[in-house]
């Protein structure tokens, strides 16, 4: 799959996932100014980043699914991009990294790499924070 072949359904679809994913993101949140209304997501945006990040989390699952097939035929020749890395790793040890994980890190990836880059050293930082195994290093 090439996303960035602009013909292709696929680049197309996953860019309209990632540009209303950005948005929803984006939009200023009343539950953010007065957080007693978090429980109701009275402007819907909860429900729509649930969606926004099923679709995607679909989208990934396709993605894997085809290159996890793609490397068992014989002609296979490695592509060596992230996400063949990742399944590298995870075949070498599963206890490591699992599907579920493989794809929250790449959708994050994919959503670090549309934002800018303040708003990354941002996610990163926030990262470290919540992991001070790593943050010692």
């Amino acid at each position: 799959m090439d996303l960035a072949d602009p013909s292709s359904e696929t680049a197309r679809e996953f860019k309209g996932l990632v540009s209303d994913l950005m948005a929803a993101v984006g939009e200023p949140n009343m539950s953010d100014f007065f957080p007693f209304l978090r429980r109701m997501d009275i402007q819907g945006i909860r429900r729509r980043l649930t969606g926004y990040t099923a679709g995607m989390s679909k989208m990934l699952d396709r993605f894997i699914d085809g290159r996890v097939m793609a490397r068992k035929e014989s002609n296979y020749r490695p592509v060596n991009d992230v996400l063949d890395v990742l399944l590298d790793i995870c075949e070498e040890n599963n206890d490591e990294l699992d599907r579920t994980n493989m794809q929250h890190l790449l959708m994050d990836l994919f959503a670090a790499g549309t934002d800018t880059t303040s708003i990354t050293l941002e996610w990163a930082m926030a990262e470290l924070i919540h992991n001070p195994a790593i943050l010692s290093r």
